[in-house]
């Protein structure tokens, strides 16, 4: 394989294996104290300490790579490309300018009220002790609990980060967090790129390609490009789009150059890993094994080969065992609720969800680039190549599927397993390699890298697909919807504390914003998970059915407000149009909720001061 050592990729490799590592401090630190039951402040003291005492590390590491760096270009003879500053320079540019478009670009996403709303929970109740369940649920009697939480633990570092600066986390989360990780999805792409293209400015061009690419295909809702700079902010995108490609590239240093370094690092990024996303749980064993494949094809089944895999997949013992606390404490239904039924049950609906589309850019961009393959070294084509035929042979097929979706993935999450294929990685690989072939100097690699980026930015406008970017809304802030975000906000100001009946539009944004309120419905499918799993099917389908109440003007579903009613509700949102409903109004007044606030779209009631003694269950 071939094996960069330009000052610029060490000094990238740094910085971001430094960044994981205070995260992985941080994860460890946070899943121990969910399960040990420790209070927020809790973990804030120790969690917190401990980062601060790394980050001095880190810093020293990163200051020794850079200095190490400039003496290595200053005694390098001046044709080598590594004796530039041109390469950092690019790079440093590429990772600004996409760190500027996650922070700008607003995509509002309902996913998030899932992973946020425990951390503003714990972030305004920082000495009650930490749970695995949902505190954004009111008047239920059964417990709302999730084990996969124990995976998400990137949300309560900004909960942390909010509680010792009072910068408020709607802030760091949105807007620091995407310009963060928008910035680390060149960097790590950069790093996986160099593993197999020598020259920087060859592999800066690849990685400006990757950006390209990213940047132009949308088709689907689950391609490549919509789980990267759009969101970002999420932990689950950070593993798929930061966490994997870092993790090949140090899987590769590792295989070729086994060292307790090497090792520690892969380490890192699995521990990091299982604090992005519960999918990092069979993500990076997967890609850890088609990776070894990749290996023992390139250098043949032999005992040290062999003890090197070995020994490689030992560096995710971590990851793997706090995957089987979850599973052991999780039942099948509990991985399945996420809309288990309307996800495809064949292969091909599966493939279609990442590499679809109309025309499919995905699966022919993957096309070109595998043919990009041929103008690889012998040993680089003979690794990736067992890479991608492990892939296919062991689980990106329609017998393996079958098989996977009862064992592992479960039918809502086997189409992530096309995100441990090497792409984008290989439209990175083929682009640097072509360069290689046409021995593009540095100010044209440099030149070619920022006219595909200016490409990307045209096709944004002109392309007959949609694009990730194209027609989405620029502005620093939330990533919420303006008018909603207002809304919102006002309803949070004059509401009372208490349980809140809301439309789904306006409960699955206000959890994000405070837990003050806790939501009758969040949305449909976590009452009703939560529900089954007690043996209340029926409470889930009424309390839904008291959502339609408030969001429709003709229902018949009074009952199942006037039920809510009695158990203590404090604040009912209804829309204008629901407001129409003469005999909703007439229930909600005898009830004692007076109309408090009045906006475009929404209405809301709060129980008077005379009637605000009565019970309230579920607070």
């Amino acid at each position: 394989m071939t094996a960069p050592d330009a000052p610029s990729g060490r000094t990238c490799d740094r910085l971001v294996v430094s960044l994981l590592a205070l995260f992985a401090i941080w994860t460890v630190a946070a899943q121990f104290a969910l399960l040990a039951h420790w209070s927020f402040h809790q973990l804030v003291l120790v969690g917190g300490s401990g980062v601060a005492l790394a980050l001095l590390g880190a810093g020293g590491w990163i200051g020794r790579g850079a200095l190490t760096g400039r003496r290595a270009a200053s005694s390098a003879p001046r044709t080598r490309s590594g004796g530039s500053p041109g390469a950092r320079v690019g790079l440093l540019l590429l990772c600004g300018g996409c760190g500027l478009v996650s922070l700008l670009v607003s995509r509002p996403d309902l996913d998030d009220v899932g992973y946020v709303s425990r951390a503003v929970y714990f972030l305004e109740h920082p000495h009650v002790p930490l749970d695995l369940a949902y505190h954004d649920h009111g008047l239920i009697d059964f417990p709302a609990e999730y084990p996969l939480m124990l995976a998400y633990s990137l949300e309560l570092l900004w909960a942390a980060i909010s509680y010792l600066t009072q910068i408020p986390f709607i802030t760091l989360y949105h807007s620091v967090g995407s310009a963060l990780g928008g910035a680390l999805i060149p960097a790590a792409t950069y790093m996986a790129v160099s593993r197999f293209v020598a020259r920087p400015h060859h592999a800066l061009l690849g990685c400006a390609a990757v950006v390209a690419y990213l940047c132009l295909d949308g088709s689907t809702h689950r391609t490549f490009g919509n789980f990267a700079f759009v969101r970002i902010w999420q932990g689950k995108v950070m593993l798929m789009a930061v966490a994997l490609p870092v993790f090949t590239a140090l899987s590769v240093d590792w295989l070729r150059r086994p060292s307790w370094l090497g090792w520690l690092k892969v380490s890192t990024v699995g521990i990091a890993a299982s604090g992005l996303s519960g999918s990092a749980f069979f993500l990076l064993p997967t890609l850890s094994l088609w990776l070894a494949a990749g290996h023992l094809l390139e250098r043949g089944w032999s005992r040290e080969a062999s003890g090197r895999v070995i020994a490689y997949g030992s560096s995710l013992v971590y990851l793997v065992a706090i995957a089987l606390v979850v599973w052991s404490s999780t039942s099948r239904s509990e991985f399945e609720y996420l809309g288990f039924s309307i996800f495809p049950e064949t292969f091909l609906g599966q493939a279609a969800l990442v590499l679809g589309g109309a025309p499919p850019v995905t699966g022919i961009v993957m096309a070109f680039a595998a043919g990009c393959l041929f103008l690889l070294p012998t040993g680089d084509r003979r690794f990736l190549g067992g890479w991608i035929l492990a892939a296919v042979v062991l689980a990106l097929n329609p017998l393996a599927m079958s098989l996977l979706v009862e064992t592992l993935t479960t039918t809502n999450a086997y189409w992530r397993l096309f995100y441990t294929l090497p792409f984008p990685l290989l439209v990175g690989v083929g682009a640097g390699s072509l360069a290689a072939r046409a021995e593009m100097s540095e100010f044209r690699s440099l030149c070619a890298s920022a006219a595909a980026l200016l490409l990307a930015a045209g096709l944004q406008f002109a392309a007959a697909t949609k694009t990730p970017l194209a027609g989405e809304r620029f502005a620093l802030g939330p990533k919420l919807a303006p008018m909603l975000r207002l809304e919102v906000e006002a309803i949070v100001e004059r509401a009372r504390p208490g349980p809140m009946l809301a439309p789904t539009a306006v409960s699955s944004v206000l959890p994000i914003l405070t837990s003050a309120h806790p939501q009758v419905v969040v949305r449909g499918y976590f009452i009703r998970h939560f529900a089954a799993e007690a043996g209340l099917p029926e409470v889930a389908e009424s309390r839904i059915r008291a959502v339609m109440a408030v969001t429709t003007a003709k229902t018949t579903n009074l009952a199942d407000v006037e039920v809510l009613l009695e158990q203590g509700l404090e604040n009912v949102v209804c829309t204008t149009r629901a407001t129409k409903n003469e005999e909703l109004r007439e229930r909600l007044k005898e009830a004692g909720m007076l109309p408090a606030l009045r906006t475009p779209r929404y209405v809301l009631f709060i129980r008077s001061a005379e009637d605000a003694g009565g019970t309230r269950a579920g607070t």
